[in-house]
């Protein structure tokens, strides 16, 4: 949320009816305007693929097996007791916390995507102190250059250690189609899972291997 918010206000600093934050600069204009769209590309693919991957792909499932307990014609959906229904809870929760990259085991890939997004900050807090003026623009363009690359190298290292975790369930979850809303939910009736789940963040952060390929 505090990223999604810094964006919002780098957005209104550089927006074209305001002063231009490097009039002499022209390599800086350009970093802030790729930096932005790959920032905010990144904000608004992890938000989507927490609420509608994560936790709806996997929680609605078992919401409509719940609902089910209510059709005499699909009596082997439902749970045999409580304890059954509260085994089933603990691994739903169990699966959005893998796909959240919240587990133990992922500790790596998870301080990796912190770091990321701890620099997005870092980069709009810069911008911020030229847009007021207290930073000039030959003190203010090497900050975000060194910010920029250390993201860059972040952002690789986050796709390349996803891949890698993708691939260890790669003859599952390539059959699986990708799930992000309501409808292909419904049709597949069928949780995303949590290791088989990051395919989608996978997917979503580095469509074509821009990233692995160095393009930034």
């Amino acid at each position: 949320m505090r990223v999604e918010h810094a964006l919002g206000s780098f957005f209104r600093m550089i927006r074209p009816t305001a002063t231009p934050l490097f009039p002499t600069l022209a390599e800086s204009r350009k970093l802030i305007l790729h930096f932005r769209f790959v920032a905010q590309s990144l904000v608004s693919n992890l938000s989507t693929y927490v609420f509608d991957t994560a936790i709806s792909g996997n929680f609605d499932p078992f919401l409509a097996r719940l609902s089910s307990s209510l059709n005499s014609a699909e009596v082997e959906a439902t749970f045999s007791d409580v304890f059954a229904l509260a085994k089933s809870h603990s691994r739903l929760l169990d699966d959005i916390l893998s796909a959240c990259l919240l587990r133990s085991g992922q500790r790596v890939a998870g301080e990796v995507l912190r770091n990321a997004l701890e620099l997005i900050l870092e980069f709009t807090v810069v911008v911020g102190e030229r847009y007021r003026g207290r930073m000039e623009e030959y003190q203010a363009a090497p900050l975000l250059e060194d910010i920029a690359k250390k993201f860059f190298v972040k952002m690789a290292i986050l796709t390349k250690g996803l891949k890698g975790l993708a691939d260890k369930n790669g003859s599952v979850i390539m059959a699986l189609p990708l799930q992000g809303s309501q409808t292909g939910v419904e049709l597949v009736r069928k949780p995303t899972g949590g290791i088989e789940a990051l395919h989608h963040l996978l997917v979503r952060l580095d469509l074509g291997n821009w990233w692995s390929m160095n393009k930034a």
